[in-house]
């Protein structure tokens, strides 16, 4: 496969298109000039490949969401170390799949979920509202990202516009306390 260019940083957006590869979604260009992830059913996935999550776990993750009821709702579950098996596989229609392409199998209940965020309605599908989830397990380094959609409903859910994750809540603290004693001592 293709080498990544640099590690991803998850603690600025990132857009939901942002794939190395994915299973079963699709893209939608926006009236806006923008674009999301759709057509999100259960078990589907987004893979981002080389994100680096710094020596320090995040303590949060923020997604951004379009969601037009209840059928639709859903949970957003971030992992890593998924099982994965990459075929290279040659394909009779050049016209759909050009010379060939990668066939990634991928057992996306075997990865550790690092974090989630539940996805309620935001009052309409093109509606798309922040929603604030929760990190599961502390996580460093550099690992490949599975984003995947999770739901009871069989029917299309959610649209899908950004991600990104917040640095550890103490480490911002520590230095700003640090800051106000460090400038009432140097007065």
């Amino acid at each position: 496969g293709v080498q990544s260019v640099q590690n991803l940083n998850p603690y600025e957006r990132v857009e939901a298109e942002t794939i190395a590869w994915e299973r079963g979604i699709d893209i939608e260009n926006r009236a806006d000039g923008g674009c999301n992830v759709r057509a999100i059913h259960d078990g589907n996935y987004i893979k981002v490949k080389d994100v680096d999550f710094g020596d320090k776990s995040p303590w949060s993750v923020s997604v951004n969401v379009a969601c037009a009821s209840a059928a639709q709702e859903g949970t957003i579950e971030f992992c890593i170390d998924c099982d994965e098996d990459i075929l290279s596989e040659k394909s009779n229609d050049t016209d759909l799949f050009g010379e060939g392409y990668d066939l990634h199998n991928t057992d996306v209940d075997s990865g550790e979920v690092i974090a989630y965020a539940d996805v309620k309605s935001t009052g309409g599908e093109d509606v798309f509202k922040t929603i604030e989830g929760k990190i599961e397990k502390e996580i460093t380094g550099v690992h490949d990202l599975y984003i995947v959609f999770r739901s009871n409903n069989s029917d299309e859910l959610f649209k899908f516009d950004y991600w990104s994750l917040k640095k550890h809540r103490n480490r911002l603290l520590i230095r700003l306390l640090y800051q106000r004693l460090h400038s009432r001592h140097s007065r």
